[in-house]
């Protein structure tokens, strides 16, 4: 009668020990399906960040192109932050509101509608700048 009771314990512990295992392997096939879910996300937010570092870089290549900076160059992508800083902080005193342009600006400068025109490339070409800078850190 004891042997009964435990063959039937040992096939009870088998029996568990399946279950136990199946559990797990279902468990760990789901976190693999999961992790695999992921690296694909990780993998499409990847490629939208290179497209979009892509369109930035060719914008502002065109409105360097187009607008060339007085005196300095719009950042590159591989320019260094120490290069960056520079070019950005010598372009400082470039970046003005039309109405301190104009102030002051004597008679004989452009109208305002040309001043505007010219800001309102300075702060695209900023905004661009901006998008570059944190999309290269």
């Amino acid at each position: 009668m004891q042997l009964l009771d435990v063959e039937k314990q040992a096939r009870l512990d088998v029996k568990t020990a399946a279950d136990q295992h199946q559990r797990q392997t279902d468990m760990a096939e789901s976190a693999t399906r999961a992790a695999e879910a992921q690296r694909d996300e990780a993998r499409r937010a990847r490629d939208v960040a290179i497209e979009s570092f892509e369109e930035i870089k060719q914008a502002l290549a065109m409105l360097e192109a187009q607008h060339p900076k007085p005196g300095g160059r719009l950042t590159r992508a591989n320019d260094t932050p120490s290069e960056m800083s520079s070019v950005t902080s010598t372009d400082e005193s470039a970046v003005r509101t039309p109405e301190v342009s104009n102030r002051s600006a004597d008679a004989s400068s452009a109208p305002l509608s040309q001043s505007v025109a010219s800001h309102s490339t300075i702060d695209a070409r900023s905004a661009a700048h901006v998008q570059l800078a944190a999309f290269h850190y």
